[in-house]
């Protein structure tokens, strides 16, 4: 079954150098507004994109991103046997309850990845993390390795929340409704601040080799939604973010 995607599924614009993110922040700083133009990053996952719906608190759909953001696959069956992926979510704080944050409709978006521990548990060997995330999803049929796939968090949709106009709020109510993949840092990237220094302290070579699941970038994302709203985007991608690709690892053969 497909499924249209009620708000399009876009990819994201890439750059393979740091002065490229840097030209990127010059280029967009002046259409952000001062006292609210912190910005979003987190660690780009390698996996395949995923869109989970909630209506009134319970999973009723997920589905791919598709080739072309607009239509995806129906995997619901495949998400529903991933262990970190809530059924149902909860509200855990007085304002999430008192607000009725979670009725209506919520959608989830975020990355299907196995992590690295749990690629050599699998019964198919799979070369990669992100060719075990990407058959498995693919499949007609769930199979039982589905269940050591994990859902991490990158966006939230909702008809009701109340949540501020940052999207990081968005993403700790996530966390607060019972998603515990959830990561991400804010930082101001003030003029004369290059990205170079924030990939150097936040996203390193190191911390990268140490985490659980795959990734090959890290996401930049204007952190208020509308001024990311506002800078637009092509058929392909929004202005309000960009990819830095990791260069690939290299080694004697």
């Amino acid at each position: 079954r497909r499924i249209a995607h009620r708000t399009p599924m876009l990819s994201c614009q890439k750059a393979q150098t740091v002065e490229a993110v840097d030209k990127w922040l010059v280029k967009i700083r002046p259409n952000i507004r001062r006292d609210l133009g912190r910005f979003l990053l987190m660690w780009k996952y390698d996996g395949i994109s995923c869109s989970l719906v909630y209506q009134d608190g319970k999973l009723i759909e997920a589905s791919t991103r598709g080739e072309d953001g607009l239509i995806g696959q129906d995997i619901l069956d495949h998400v529903r046997m991933m262990q970190n992926v809530p059924q149902q979510l909860e509200a855990t704080n007085d304002f999430m309850r008192k607000s009725n944050a979670l009725k209506g409709r919520v959608e989830v978006r975020g990355e299907v990845v196995c992590k690295k521990a749990n690629l050599k548990l699998m019964r198919n060997q799979y070369k990669d993390c992100r060719s075990a995330a990407s058959s498995l999803c693919n499949m007609m049929e769930p199979d039982p390795d589905c269940e050591l796939l994990q859902f991490c968090v990158w966006d939230v949709i909702a008809d009701r929340w109340n949540y501020g106009p940052e999207a990081n709020i968005g993403l700790d109510m996530a966390k607060a409704s019972g998603f515990k993949d959830v990561y991400y840092v804010t930082n101001d990237l003030e003029d004369g601040y290059h990205f170079g220094d924030v990939l150097q302290r936040y996203f390193d070579a190191e911390k990268r080799e140490t985490l659980e699941f795959p990734t090959d970038g890290v996401v930049i994302r204007v952190n208020h939604r509308g001024d990311f709203k506002d800078l637009g985007a092509t058929a392909h991608h929004p202005h309000g973010s960009i990819a830095y690709k990791f260069a690939p690892a290299k080694t004697i053969t």
